[in-house]
């Protein structure tokens, strides 16, 4: 009989999946991809291509996330302005954030001594009188934001994504653990 494998079903975004997947099978196990949510680009609204089209303007952009950096990216080049940025100098919350960024062709300045978002916000310099920007997703909790203002930046929020969550059933899955059921079933387990 050959040896049982152990799955784990990874659960993230269809990116975020792959990103965990060789880390899954170099415990030798098996990942499973699983999708439950899917981070969408906010509809591109006037407002925000005006926003976009300043992006030179600000003395920082502090995306929180890399999903962060890729909707941002996706939605300067779908409102046709110039990417990467001149002149904005380009915050990031923690590793996977950076190398977003670099594979979206910025140049990181700054990241912070631990990957949340106060850290990045206490620790950013030079933040007085500076125009800063934070592209976020939809439900972000302003901690950010209201730091850097206590410490005297001009902050422009900007919802720029949201996380939406995926539903219905997976019939691949259901059947590997119908499958794995009656494999328990036959041999007593």
């Amino acid at each position: 009989m050959p040896a049982a494998k152990n799955w784990v079903v990874l659960t993230r975004s269809e990116v975020g999946n792959h990103a965990w997947a060789p880390y899954i099978q170099a415990l030798g196990l098996e990942a499973y991809n699983l999708p439950t949510i899917e981070i969408r680009p906010l509809g591109l609204t006037p407002a925000m291509k005006t926003t976009l089209s300043r992006l030179s303007s600000f003395d920082w952009i502090m995306p929180t996330s890399a999903a962060g950096v890729r909707c941002l990216h996706t939605l300067t080049v779908t409102a046709g302005l110039q990417w990467p940025p001149v002149g904005p100098r380009i915050a990031v919350i923690g590793a996977e954030t950076k190398h977003a960024a670099a594979s979206a062709g910025l140049h990181v300045a700054f990241q912070p001594s631990t990957p949340s978002s106060s850290a990045l916000a206490s620790e950013l310099p030079e933040v007085q009188g500076k125009r800063i920007l934070a592209p976020r997703t939809l439900i972000a909790s302003g901690e950010l934001e209201a730091i850097l203002s206590r410490r005297g930046g001009d902050v422009v929020a900007l919802p720029i994504y949201e996380t939406c969550t995926i539903r219905g059933r997976d019939k691949a899955l259901s059947d590997m653990l119908q499958a794995d059921r009656s494999e328990e079933r036959r041999v007593g387990k």
